[in-house]
């Protein structure tokens, strides 16, 4: 199997089964992207010479107006496609198996992860993956900063009119507040606990 085949069957989310011919030259291709990436985050390089890098990396050259400030990871580094004027800033991982493709325009924050593989939840399959793509379009005129330390999984598309709630993965206020009812609850349950301890029995 090459590159393209993987590409291919990992953008129709084909299971990876552990052992298989998709799961054994995604380890050869981890060695490359390791290789590379040691380059580039192994000392200092213009611009230049990361837009050169990066082409290798990837395969392919990115739009016009790439920009990266590394360290940069990825542990497949194949399936990256990336559109003109985007900014990838320092510390981001890409796990790109099942595809990435960044649109023009896109401005990606400090230390973001962005991850196309699931692995399976059953225990006795837990080596065999899941693949789905994440694609970042621009949906209006204005430019998009991707939080930093925010996470991102596989099989959904983002787009600039529908901005993150904040650096732990999007959660919303709806997410906040059910934590805090449940702490609400907790401790009311702790203080009942500590009143009924408390109490004498009757003899």
């Amino acid at each position: 199997m090459d590159t393209e085949e993987f590409k291919r069957r990992a953008g129709q989310m084909e299971y990876i089964a552990a052992g298989s011919e998709m799961h054994l030259l995604m380890h050869r291709a981890a060695a490359e992207a390791q290789r590379i990436t040691a380059v580039i985050n192994g000392g200092f390089h213009a611009q230049e010479e990361l837009l050169a890098l990066f082409s290798q990396l990837t395969g392919r050259e990115p739009g016009e107006g790439f920009a990266l400030f590394p360290p940069f990871y990825t542990d497949f580094g194949k399936n990256i496609a990336v559109g003109k004027g985007v900014f990838i800033n320092s510390g981001c991982c890409f796990q790109d198996q099942g595809g990435i493709e960044i649109g023009d325009g896109c401005l990606i924050g400090h230390q973001v992860v962005i991850a196309t593989l699931d692995h399976d939840l059953d225990p006795a399959n837990r080596k065999s993956m899941r693949p789905a793509p994440v694609r970042l379009a621009r949906h209006h005129s204005s430019r998009r900063f991707r939080r930093r330390r925010c996470r991102h999984r596989g099989g959904r598309s983002r787009h600039e009119g529908r901005p993150r709630r904040n650096g732990r993965g999007g959660r919303s206020r709806a997410h906040s507040q059910k934590n805090i009812v449940f702490i609400v609850l907790l401790l009311r349950r702790f203080l009942s606990a500590a009143v009924l301890r408390g109490r004498t029995l009757p003899s």
